[in-house]
């Protein structure tokens, strides 16, 4: 069982989370799987990373807009500020898609968030 303490602090991965599917059996969206840890203590720090722009549906966005313990903070690994590279690379997203979920989906939910 996760315990808080006032300094704890939980990194989570998404990484081959399907965050988009469908629930099926009971299963569970990342963004529940977020919400379940934040509800754990409000000193609990919740990070999570994300390997692709896809995986930040708008309830994940919410989620960071209204919860203070979970950090205003993502990592967007863009590897490539070139839509061009990132196809060459098949990376199966585009620097626009970075962009559009940027400037259209994280900022007007989040204004003072972080990106790296």
């Amino acid at each position: 069982a996760l315990e808080a303490s006032p300094s704890s602090a939980y990194t989570m991965s998404n990484q081959g989370f399907k965050s988009r599917m469908r629930r099926m059996d009971g299963g569970y969206y990342f963004a529940d799987l977020v919400a379940q840890v934040s509800d754990l203590s409000p000193e609990l720090r919740v990070r999570f990373t994300s390997p692709h722009p896809k995986d930040y549906p708008p309830p994940l966005l919410d989620l960071m807009a209204e919860r203070h313990n979970v950090c205003n903070h993502l990592h967007m690994p863009a590897q490539s500020g070139s839509t061009t590279m990132l196809r060459r690379m098949k990376r199966g997203y585009t620097r626009e898609a970075y962009l559009d979920l940027i400037l259209n989906d994280v900022f007007p939910r989040i204004p003072d968030v972080a990106i790296s």
